[in-house]
């Protein structure tokens, strides 16, 4: 049987241990996994209970995004960033605008660069373009965050197979058609198609 003091040795050790094991200082630095549960407005993400400083090449955060953080010894964690995993990929998360419906989204997205495409169809009374092919700027969807450009506008073709136009994608996430063919009609059920590519805000 351990004498006393040999027990008394072993509990100051395990003591030790686990106090060191949560202090950074006694520890040292360390990078895990971990997954974002809140972006925050001064450059920094929530995982749980941690909150880590974004590196600059971390752009576009969002919640549910797999990254790599990392702790210095005196306590500080910091994102490196995103890792490629299924979250590279969406198909859903788009909000149609007033008077039209989603009939498809998809996006994809490495690093800062992001493909995303996406059609929707007018459900509310017909609109005819100008002789100029002036419209009123329509409001077609607005993309989810984390898939929207750096950009304050991204310009595009839309088109529906009878007529195209001119459109721009906002940083905000508005996806706004703003020309279409002269005399030509935006009307129901025609679907309006889309695509773009630009670097992720």
């Amino acid at each position: 049987m351990p004498s006393l003091a040999s027990r008394l040795a072993d509990a100051i050790a395990n003591t030790a241990r686990r106090a060191g094991q949560s202090t950074p200082a006694v520890r040292g630095a360390d990078w895990q996994l971990a997954t974002v549960t809140a972006v925050n407005t001064t450059g920094t993400v929530d995982c749980g209970a941690i909150r880590a400083r974004r590196m600059e090449s971390y752009g576009s955060p969002a919640v549910g995004d797999l990254i790599v953080i990392t702790r210095s010894g005196s306590g500080n964690w910091v994102a490196w960033g995103r890792l490629r995993d299924s979250a590279d990929t969406t198909t859903t998360g788009l909000v149609a605008g007033t008077d039209f419906g989603i009939v498809e989204w998809s996006g994809r997205r490495a690093g800062p660069h992001c493909y995303i495409r996406l059609a929707v169809t007018r459900t509310g009374e017909t609109i005819t373009a100008g002789s100029t092919g002036n419209i009123n700027d329509l409001h077609l969807a607005t993309i989810p965050a984390g898939w929207r450009p750096i950009e304050s506008l991204v310009e595009t073709i839309a088109c529906d197979g009878f007529a195209d136009g001119g459109a721009h994608i906002e940083s905000s996430g508005i996806v706004r058609l703003r020309t279409w063919s002269p005399g030509g009609t935006i009307q129901s059920p025609r679907t309006i198609r889309l695509s773009a590519s630009y670097l992720l805000l």
